[in-house]
């Protein structure tokens, strides 16, 4: 395939690339493949090594080191139903209980005047990986800033109730289908110049009449969210596939979801390395003497069970 369409599409990307951080993210991507076919032969649609490092550029890919550790808030129960059944599950993008979260993407690119003009471009790129029936799975998860964080511990470990998880990252990386990345946030509560960015790619019209092409739109635009969360410094590990071993119903929100289920200790790519304990746990002495007895019948090894440095009047 002639090169033009490359051509163009990297000229387009470095005219949308106003803003100071994604510019940083971006020139290199459009340094590397300044000369290099990005698309399908004949089509429009990114292929999809180049159109993942193009979403990890913007997201700011998270870097595996062996020293970083990476944070979990959740309920004192899920934690037991991990541990007892031996099993980490990731729940299915659809199963996100914020609907404002959900729907922020397409929200807000439906502001732009040019919106109702590429809606049928917008709807395709959404709609493109149906055909694989393909499953998104997330683990949120949060750096070291955001540990033992009393509005965390408010807001994701059930109003203190709950653990904090440490995991480690591996030494050699993730595995084949895991992703770890920043979540993006709005620089400020009007605008967000990554998704503009996005909708003039998406809105452009290149010299042979065709419309970009996202394999897996419908999964990178979970991976924004409003300025109004950017406290939360989320860290996202996405996982990507057609197979679902379980299937439920959130009561809590009344969505059927798929999940998949990882072993803990050969599966799943993060290491569970400690637990802590909420401020607001009952029977803390008791459940952790049950945690470290339950771990030790598990063969669950090189593990600590800490206390939240927060007490109960603090909340």
């Amino acid at each position: 395939m002639d090169k033009t369409l490359s051509d163009e599409f990297i000229n387009k990307l470095k005219s949308a690339a106003r803003g100071k951080i994604v510019k940083s993210r971006i020139s290199p991507f459009c340094t590397k493949h300044s000369s290099t076919e990005v698309f399908v032969p004949s089509t429009c649609r990114l292929k999809e090594d180049i159109e993942q490092e193009f979403f990890m550029a913007l997201f700011g890919k998270m870097e595996v080191k062996s020293d970083t550790h990476l944070y979990r808030y959740t309920p004192f129960n899920s934690l037991v139903r991990t541990l007892d059944e031996g099993k980490v599950s990731m729940c299915s993008l659809v199963s996100m209980n914020d609907k404002t979260e959900r729907d922020y993407f397409h929200e807000y690119i439906k502001n732009y005047k040019a919106y109702n003009s590429y809606k049928d471009v917008i709807n395709e790129n959404l709609k493109l990986s149906d055909k694989d029936n393909l499953h998104y799975y997330i683990t949120s998860l949060m750096p070291q800033k955001n540990k033992d964080d009393l509005d965390m511990w408010r807001i994701y470990g059930d109003n203190a109730k709950g653990v904090m998880l440490e995991y480690e990252l591996p030494k050699m990386g993730l595995p084949k289908h895991f992703l770890l990345a920043h979540i993006s946030y709005a620089g400020d509560k009007r605008r967000n110049g990554i998704i503009k960015l996005i909708f003039d790619l998406m809105s452009h019209t290149f010299s042979n009449g065709q419309h970009i092409l996202f394999n897996h739109l419908d999964a990178w635009q979970h991976m924004f969210k409003p300025y109004e969360y950017h406290k939360e410094n989320e860290i996202r590990l996405l996982f990507v596939s057609s197979d679902v071993d379980k299937w439920v119903k959130n009561d809590d929100f009344g969505i059927l979801m798929p999940l998949k289920l990882f072993d803990i200790e050969n599966e799943y790519p993060l290491k569970l390395k400690s637990i802590m304990l909420g401020p607001k746990l009952s029977e803390k002495d008791t459940n952790k003497d049950m945690l470290n007895s339950m771990l030790k019948s598990k063969g669950i090894k090189d593990f600590s069970i800490e206390e939240s440095s927060f007490v109960f009047r603090d909340l």
